[in-house]
């Protein structure tokens, strides 16, 4: 922070200019005591805030900048910072994409609960032209027409993803699938909930954008089969699982407490409808290795994937390193 005062109060003295050309190269340390602000917190980083747009540290906020510093004094974090940022580095400022990867792989490895290292790692699959325009890297975040009026698992888990993706600073809007969407203004469509197909497809036949999707693979046949009463319970002990998200797809746009948006699902159906996706898909990104074998085992296609696990919310739970870990 020192070096970023400084500049402001030499500003104050004359003209500034910014030089294109590199005439410095710069060193990362794993042991600096800035190299890893940005996991620091939100407190952190608005007190920081607050300080370059003020020119000005008061002793109260060094007190607690440095209370903060001590508390997160961990060799763990630092060394998942330096290889992160070493992983941006070689993506956004100097092209690596294998390089890139491999620091990344070390963050994660280091620290799995961080959902910008997996951003960066997914980002350097994609070819250059995309990350050429990380500074305007947006994504839309596509989500079932009933995320609000139903919310569930995936309600949480789509919002607190947009979250943390405006948090590094990428442009990330939850869009719901019966709303009209400007494909063009999007570097990437991330879809969930591969067993709705039908709101999937419409946007991948308009759009050319590039797409991703998280399956939250889950399998209700069983309730329905077993549980489920009336006519349709018992018609559903005697149809496979595809054939009965099918029936219940149709019966909700029939009722009309649902849209379909792909019409094209009517005719292509359940089983057909997903293999499709999956195949255009350009990741799918399973929370766990399960969910990849299933989708396997259910669908007999592998896509190109990346595991990412659920996090949590650092606001609730912090990481107490005080406290004595036994293995």
């Amino acid at each position: 922070m020192e070096d970023y005062l400084l500049w402001i109060h030499i500003s104050k003295a004359g003209k500034f200019h910014n030089l294109a050309q590199p005439l410095i190269k710069v060193r990362f340390n794993s042991a600096s005591v800035t190299i890893d602000e940005k996991w620091r917190g939100k407190r952190f980083r608005t007190l920081k805030q607050g300080i370059l747009e003020r020119g000005m540290l008061s002793e109260a906020e060094s007190a607690e900048l440095l209370t903060i510093i001590r508390k997160q004094n961990s060799h763990k974090i630092k060394q998942g910072s330096y290889y992160a940022i070493c992983g941006k580095k070689f993506l956004v400022n100097n092209y690596q994409p294998k390089k890139a990867r491999q620091h990344l792989k070390k963050a994660i490895d280091i620290y799995p609960l961080r959902l910008d290292n997996y951003a960066l790692l997914l980002a350097s699959f994609f070819p250059y032209g995309y990350i050429d325009r990380t500074n305007n890297f947006s994504v839309a975040l596509i989500a079932r027409s009933t995320l609000y009026e139903v919310p569930g698992g995936d309600t949480v888990q789509i919002l607190q993803t947009a979250a943390h993706l405006r948090d590094m600073g990428i442009k990330a809007t939850v869009k719901l699938t019966n709303e009209k969407i400007d494909y063009e203004a999007y570097t990437i469509l991330h879809f969930f909930n591969i067993t709705r197909p039908a709101d999937i497809l419409i946007h991948i036949q308009k759009s050319k954008t590039p797409f991703v999707i998280t399956p939250i693979l889950i399998d209700y046949s069983e309730y329905d089969k077993y549980i489920r009463g009336g006519i349709s319970g018992f018609c559903f002990r005697f149809l496979p699982r595809d054939t009965i998200e099918y029936c219940k797809t149709v019966a909700r746009w029939l009722r009309g407490t649902d849209r379909l948006m792909s019409p094209s699902y009517l005719w292509m159906g359940q089983r057909r409808s997903i293999r499709s996706i999956l195949k255009e898909a350009n990741f799918i990104l399973p929370n766990s290795h399960s969910e990849y074998r299933r989708v396997i085992k259910e669908y007999g296609f592998e896509a190109k994937h990346k595991i990412v696990p659920n996090g949590i919310d650092p606001a609730l739970f912090k990481e107490e390193l005080r406290v004595l870990k036994i293995s």
